[in-house]
């Protein structure tokens, strides 16, 4: 038997019948081109993955960015209106001042996934006045319970 020499196929292939040659030679060209497609789908899918958590990420970012925003914009207004307040200390129809920043219902891109595996590239609404509310909530109880213990 001869020695394989490395990177020399045809040699592995001499004295073989032709129409085997051919079908061992088609055989694994298919087989290294579907390893390849596998290979491809399988990258393909980690680099999707990847990127539906870094749009995630991103959402995430842009939304702690939009309760920032509110935050600056609030105590912008607190500071502006006592500036009116000191300048014009008792007028008779004191006009407000515009709130600094108008807040309309806001969403972010979000990247869901369905029961299938398929991935959604959808928004989520973003409520910028939740912590508001509830807080309204929680001290409409407690004034509540206050004044049941009074009685």
């Amino acid at each position: 038997m001869r020695k394989l020499q490395p990177g020399r196929f045809e040699n592995v292939t001499e004295g073989l019948p032709k129409y085997l040659v051919t079908t061992k030679k088609s055989q694994l060209q298919i087989k290294t081109y579907q390893q390849t497609l596998q290979q491809r789908v399988i990258d393909g899918l980690r680099s999707l993955e990847a990127q539906a958590e870094h749009i995630n990420q991103l959402s995430a970012d842009l939304e702690e960015a939009m309760f920032e925003l509110k935050a600056i914009a609030s105590e912008v207004n607190k500071d502006l209106r006592t500036i009116q307040a000191t300048t014009k200390p008792f007028p008779r129809q004191q006009q407000q001042l515009p709130e600094i920043c108008q807040y309309w219902k806001t969403s972010v891109p979000h990247v869901g996934q369905k029961p299938s595996g398929a991935l959604v590239l959808t928004t989520r609404q973003i409520d910028l006045f939740k912590a508001e509310r509830e807080a309204a909530l929680i001290a409409k109880e407690l004034r509540q319970k206050a004044t049941r213990k009074r009685r």
